[in-house]
């Protein structure tokens, strides 16, 4: 027999012997990948949510701070506009108010008249 011939009938042999066995054997090969593909998820799961938590933190910080920075400038426009000198700005320009003359104002202590200014009435006192 030559080398090729002897060759040849190694693996022949050795074709038969694996045949024998190999479900099994790749049943188990089979089980144990599942079980280190299985582990490797169950170890990841948790940092990949923690780093998507992460994320939706990082998110809501940079939402927080544009809603502070919108506070404050409504506060700064509330403040503007409850000034003295701009509601009186309003009152003459938008809604033709003017000042009350000396003889329009009255001034009323609880339920008694303390003076009275009128363009009929005298000054009482």
């Amino acid at each position: 027999m030559g080398d090729f011939e002897l060759l040849n009938e190694f693996s022949k042999r050795s074709g038969k012997k694996r045949k024998r066995g190999g479900w099994r054997r790749s049943s188990s090969q089979i089980f144990s990948l599942l079980l280190v593909i299985f582990g490797l998820l169950f170890y990841l799961w948790p940092h990949y949510q923690m780093l998507k938590l992460g994320d939706e933190l990082q998110r809501l910080r940079v939402e927080y701070t544009k809603e502070m920075e919108d506070s404050s400038l409504f506060k700064v426009e509330i403040a503007s506009l409850k000034s003295p000198g701009r509601i009186e700005h309003v009152a003459k320009e938008q809604l033709g108010m003017l000042f009350p003359g000396k003889d329009q104002v009255m001034i009323i202590n609880g339920a008694r008249v303390e003076e009275s200014y009128g363009p009929d009435r005298a000054r009482a006192k």
